[in-house]
C-alpha cells in the first residue's frame, strides 16, 4: 500500500558494486496495510539496476530501476453459506516496477550509506487472492480457490507514489572474483 507505516526488511546481494552500472537481487519480508486498514503480511523478491551518473571515491548518485515481485499474505473470510466453514490463508502476487535515484556515501572503508527514491509507475496484481486445499480421498492433488469475502468485498493492495528507503550496505569480501 501507500502507508508510510509499510515497513519491510531487505537483505540484498550487489552486483557490480563498485562498477558505474551495477545492480542488486533482493529478498523481503514484512508489513503492508491493505484497503481495509488490515495488516498483511508480506515477502517479496525482485532485482534493480543502476547506472552511477556522478561517482567518486566516497559517493555515487544515479537512476535506478526497480522491478519487485511481491507476495501478500492474510485471511480471508468466513464463507457465509456453511457455517461449518473456516477462514483461509490467502495469498495475493502483485508487481510494481519503480523509477528512481540512488545515492551511495561511504561511511568507511567498509560500510556505506543507501539512500533511495522511487516512484511506482504502476501497481498491477498478478492473480486474486487465492487458496489452495487438498481434495478429499486425494492426499496427493490439490486445488486452488478464490478467496471468500464479506459485504465490505475484496481487499486491495494498490502501491503508489513515492518509496523513500535508506539502508546500510557492508562488504564482507575484501576481493572476490569469478573466474
Amino acid at each position: 500500500g501507500n502507508n508510510p507505516l509499510n515497513m519491510r526488511l531487505r537483505l540484498f546481494g550487489n552486483f557490480k558494486p563498485f562498477g558505474s552500472i551495477g545492480g542488486e537481487v533482493y529478498g523481503d519480508i514484512g508489513t503492508v496495510k491493505d484497503t481495509r486498514d488490515d495488516t498483511d503480511f508480506h515477502f517479496g523478491l525482485g532485482f534493480s539496476l543502476h547506472y552511477r551518473l556522478m561517482k567518486t571515491s566516497s559517493f555515487s548518485l544515479g537512476p535506478v530501476i526497480n522491478i519487485p515481485f511481491d507476495f501478500h499474505m492474510r485471511q480471508d473470510d468466513k464463507d457465509n453459506e456453511d457455517d461449518d466453514d473456516e477462514s483461509h490463508t490467502v495469498f495475493l502476487p502483485i508487481t510494481s516496477p519503480r523509477l528512481g535515484l540512488q545515492s551511495e556515501i561511504m561511511l568507511s572503508p567498509k560500510i556505506d550509506l543507501v539512500i533511495r527514491g522511487e516512484y511506482v509507475l504502476t501497481s498491477a496484481n498478478l492473480g486474486n487472492w487465492t487458496y489452495t486445499e487438498e481434495q478429499e480421498g486425494d492426499e496427493d492433488e490439490t486445488k486452488t480457490w478464490n478467496a471468500n469475502w464479506d459485504d465490505r468485498g475484496e481487499p486491495n493492495i494498490n502501491y503508489k507514489g513515492w518509496i523513500l528507503s535508506v539502508g546500510i550496505r557492508s562488504t564482507f569480501f575484501s576481493s572476490f572474483t569469478f573466474e
